[in-house]
């Protein structure tokens, strides 16, 4: 097993060591992702348990590439400690060569500590075109939560607390009488 396989594993390793008091989940974050290539990640939860992530990176062979990923989360260890799986399409353009396309499988393991989701992975693909064969992308992305999964909870909950407000003024400028 290589160095950067071993890596990869202690990542994975680390990433099941934390416990629920430490970890907190997320709707949209945002960062880097380093492996067999650079990228940038976004990642943004549409269902429950649901995740779409959007990876644009550069496999140092001057190939650059944009991923459209669903991924689909299942809790491991803490509530908030996901194991994921998923898929999707990808397109990219090497330098001088021309347009290339595929389809990704994805699986991979992630925590989010302190507003930061760390995730290890591993992304086989089939690719056409240029770039045409299977390969294997394995990575560790660190993401920026931009939005904590209790910020709309949070919102909801003001809202309701203003419009009691409103119901409660309105009580009073009428004299206590409810309409």
């Amino acid at each position: 097993m290589g160095y950067y396989h071993k890596f990869l594993f202690s990542a994975v390793l680390f990433l099941f060591s934390f416990s629920e008091i430490f970890a907190q989940t997320y709707i949209t974050s945002a960062g880097i992702r380093l492996g067999n290539s650079f990228g940038l990640t976004v990642n943004q939860r549409v269902l429950n348990k649901v995740t779409v992530e959007g990876i644009l990176q550069n496999d140092f062979n001057q190939t650059t590439y944009l991923h459209v990923l669903a991924r689909r989360h299942k809790s491991i260890l803490a509530r908030r400690a996901n194991v994921y799986f998923g898929g999707g399409p990808h397109f990219g353009f090497q330098n001088g060569t021309g347009g290339i396309a595929g389809v990704d499988a994805l699986l991979g393991a992630e925590v989010t500590l302190a507003g930061l989701n760390i995730s290890a992975d591993f992304k086989p693909h089939l690719t056409s075109g240029e770039g045409n064969g299977f390969g294997l992308n394995t990575a560790v992305s660190v993401r920026y939560v931009f939005v904590k999964d209790n910020a709309i909870d949070k919102w909801k909950r003001n809202q309701q607390q203003k419009k009691k407000q409103r119901e409660r003024q309105r009580e009073k400028n009428q004299g206590g009488k409810k309409i």
